[in-house]
């Protein structure tokens, strides 16, 4: 039987000012170019055959590639039970709440969402957890109601798994934006735990131009243009006569 080998997905994070001159570079470099407005991306395809993802930072517009006047921005992070809601405006956490809610059931592990989409009807006790559950959502959404209300919103990040997005979005208070909102960009990233921590990490990693690559044809193009700023940054010293 024959054997493939598994490409993995390399990262290389840079701040906004050097995510800019790379995109130059990658302008100039590549062969064509695909703009994802969803995922927030650009795609840059090369004649050799290689790929480069490249999520902008957070607060640049994809269409000038320029940051956002005042950028204001809310990062919302859901899973069963917890859930964080933060506004930020520019590097500032100017507002936060962590939420938290019974919705797993004790010896199972299993959160009440998945219980009721597996067996259907229950009984009391998980009427209960269910009954939390949408109390969780609602304050979720009061709370972004609230925020909208108050702040100019220029992008939502949002992480919430596919089994209680309905539950988001449907209940009795709904939150203050659409599924098909241009603003909404999902989360790329994994979160253990949708806690505060979590919260001040995604900040971090959404702040910055993220560049996936997957073999060392691209990491040497990335490479290139990094030595390429290196020289223009560090010029070799003249010697003094």
């Amino acid at each position: 039987m024959p054997t493939y080998a598994i490409k993995t997905m390399h990262n290389q994070f840079l701040a906004p000012k050097e995510t800019l001159q790379y995109l130059d570079e990658l302008n100039r470099l590549a062969k064509s170019k695909t703009i994802e407005t969803n995922k927030h991306q650009i795609i840059y395809e090369f004649a050799g055959g290689g790929k480069i993802w490249v999520r902008l930072p957070v607060n640049l517009a994809l269409d000038s590639l320029q940051p956002i006047d005042g950028f204001q921005f809310i990062i919302i992070l859901i899973e069963s039970g917890l859930g964080s809601v933060g506004f930020f405006e520019e590097d500032q956490l100017m507002d936060h709440k962590v939420f938290r809610a019974y919705m797993v059931r004790k010896k199972q592990g299993k959160s009440q969402i998945k219980h009721l989409n597996t067996k259907g009807k229950s009984r009391a006790g998980s009427r209960v957890r269910l009954a939390s559950t949408l109390q969780f959502f609602e304050e979720i959404n009061t709370r972004l109601l609230q925020i909208f209300t108050t702040y100019r919103i220029d992008k939502v990040c949002l992480s919430c798994s596919k089994t209680l997005i309905p539950y988001f979005y449907g209940g009795s208070i709904v939150p203050p934006f659409k599924k098909n909102d241009p603003r909404l960009l999902k989360v790329p990233y994994h979160i253990p735990s949708s806690n505060y921590d979590q919260l001040l990490r995604i900040h971090q990693l959404l702040k910055l131009g993220d560049f996936k690559y997957m073999s060392d044809f691209e990491d040497n193009i990335l490479n290139d243009i990094k030595h390429k700023f290196n020289k223009v940054d560090h010029p070799k010293d003249e010697d003094n006569w």
